[in-house]
């Protein structure tokens, strides 16, 4: 997937399982690439496998490294960056 996203102008996402409770996906970044401020209707945990991103939400900012996680509530407003090439796995539900 890394290889994909240098190819792309956005992050790649691939669904690893889907059912009606939770998701599980991976997302591929490059360097400098975004997902703007949104919200989740689901719980949300982060895992970062690879590379160096920047989670941000109104009371915080964390810099995960790799295998870095950050859990995030449902419907609470959050962006993400990456500062180096990342991989990460988003698990909602």
């Amino acid at each position: 997937m890394l290889q994909e996203v240098q190819e792309s102008s956005n992050p790649v996402a691939k669904a690893l399982q889907k059912t009606e409770l939770n998701k599980v996906l991976a997302i591929a970044f490059k360097k400098g690439m975004s997902l703007k401020e949104h919200k989740a209707n689901l719980f949300t945990t982060i895992y970062l496998l690879e590379g160096k991103m920047k989670y941000q939400d109104a009371e915080r900012e964390i810099i995960l490294e790799q295998y870095g996680e950050v859990e995030i509530l449902s419907n609470l407003p959050h962006a993400v960056e990456a500062l180096e090439d990342s991989l990460l796995l988003l698990i909602q539900g």
